[in-house]
């Protein structure tokens, strides 16, 4: 009896990039600047090894290639709107090796899948919607491409960044009756049409979707696992720390994103006045050495980038700097007692304070030595912006917190008053006080 083979699978994950900074983590992952994204190559790979493609003039930067993006098309940005999407489209590794070596860059499955990859998103984000695209094979994984998408509509005769009109554009041209379940399909359906006829769209699972073990910035694909279904509002952070754990996914980024805010949630708790954000892999005294000349960005990033880890962790759970201007409401599926969205709304803060001040320092050490500049420059105007102002806002919120709020205990139900009787009320029935006021 032969062998039964599996039918190679497709998937595609989604994350919605709502912060520059966002951008500047996955780049840093990208050209492998941070400890974590070096412990992740094999041992025989070549860093940085992979097909890319981009705007900018190194095609793993997404972040100087959606610079470049807006540039060419003098695009805007909507306020509070994504700036751009992230996806992950994968295929199976069986598939990948059917022709060639999983890592090997002339496997013509590898080429032909990256190419279909950027096909596939302008389709129907819009020609030119893909701003950088890459295929990493000095990883354990593989068969994954990062594409970086911003779609471009046209609103009161300017072109804007639109996430939103473009996947309910191909929501309503699918007929599925969820975004997310409608970038499933066709990205299946595209290659089915233009790869192999043999590939299977991942199997529905109502609110799960399927994704490969890791996405092109973790450890690469395998056959399709469904990521847990988001956690409830009444679900404790516990039960979903452990719903998370039992997918089998060991290094699963949302579970070590929540550890990580866990960590300085508790850091934080336990040293409120001396709490500091997690070092960068560059010091602060390194922004004073920069020349004329120099380009500050690589040094910024590095100065910041313990701080970008925590916000990058905050921002893949759907939390911002400023989530608790909506009353925590995307830090309560995570941290449900108050306390630990407050501390952690205080955390956030204090990274992105870290975050404006290291743009600040090196912009005016460059712009003072180039003789352009009398004042130093005002971290305010840095993103986050109104850093300063958002961190004490947090912390007089903290200060005003009763130790009886920060047992968390549940407030009693209120009393009902009794009436309070009027002035000279009569306490006779009123068949008798109609009686005597007719006499």
């Amino acid at each position: 009896m032969p062998p039964q083979t599996t039918a190679p699978v497709a998937s595609v994950i989604a994350h919605k990039i709502t912060t520059p900074a966002q951008l500047r983590g996955l780049a840093l992952h990208a050209l492998r600047t941070p400890e974590t994204a070096r412990a992740k190559i094999r041992a025989d790979a070549i860093p940085q090894a992979g097909l890319a493609w981009g705007r900018a003039a190194d095609p793993r930067d997404p972040y100087a290639a959606f610079k470049a993006h807006k540039r060419s098309t003098k695009a805007v940005e909507r306020k509070g709107a994504p700036i751009c999407l992230h996806l992950t489209c994968s295929v199976s590794q069986s598939w990948i090796t059917a022709e060639g070596a999983l890592h090997d860059p002339d496997n013509p499955r590898n080429a032909v899948l990256f190419e279909e990859a950027r096909a596939w998103a302008e389709s129907w984000a819009g020609e030119g919607a893909v701003f950088a695209a890459r295929l990493d094979l000095d990883l354990d994984g593989g068969g994954v491409v990062d594409l970086f998408v911003a779609p471009l509509r046209l609103s009161r005769e300017k072109q804007v960044i639109s996430t939103a009109k473009a996947l309910k554009e191909l929501q309503l041209g699918i007929g599925d009756r969820v975004e997310y379940a409608a970038l499933q399909t066709s990205w299946a359906q595209w290659c089915q049409a233009r790869l192999d006829a043999a590939i299977q769209r991942g199997e529905r699972k109502g609110t799960q979707k399927p994704s490969p073990v890791a996405c092109g910035d973790a450890t690469g694909a395998q056959e399709a696992t469904a990521r847990p279904e988001p956690a409830s509002a009444s679900e404790t952070a516990l039960q979903a720390l452990q719903r998370a754990g039992s997918a089998g996914e060991d290094e699963d980024q949302q579970l070590r994103d929540y550890l990580l805010l866990r960590r300085e949630i508790a850091a934080y708790r336990e040293k409120p006045k001396a709490y500091l954000p997690p070092a960068g892999i560059v010091p602060f005294d390194a922004g004073m050495m920069l020349g004329s000349l120099a380009q500050p960005w690589p040094i910024i990033l590095g100065m910041c980038s313990g701080a970008l880890e925590v916000l990058r962790a905050a921002a893949n759970l759907g939390i911002t700097v400023d989530d608790d201007r909506k009353r925590f409401a995307a830090s309560k599926v995570y941290f449900p007692r108050y306390v630990d969205q407050a501390y952690l709304g205080a955390v956030l803060a204090e990274c992105g304070t870290v975050c404006a001040q290291a743009e600040a320092l090196c912009k005016t050490v460059v712009l003072h030595n180039r003789g352009a500049l009398k004042a130093d420059l005002d971290p305010e105007v840095f993103w986050p912006f109104n850093s300063a102002k958002t961190l004490a806002r947090h912390r007089k919120r903290i200060q005003r917190m009763t130790p009886k709020a920060m047992r968390e205990i549940a407030p009693k139900p209120a009393k009902k008053k009794p009436p309070v009787p009027r002035k000279n009320a009569s306490t006779l029935p009123r068949r008798q006080q109609r009686f005597l006021s007719s006499l």
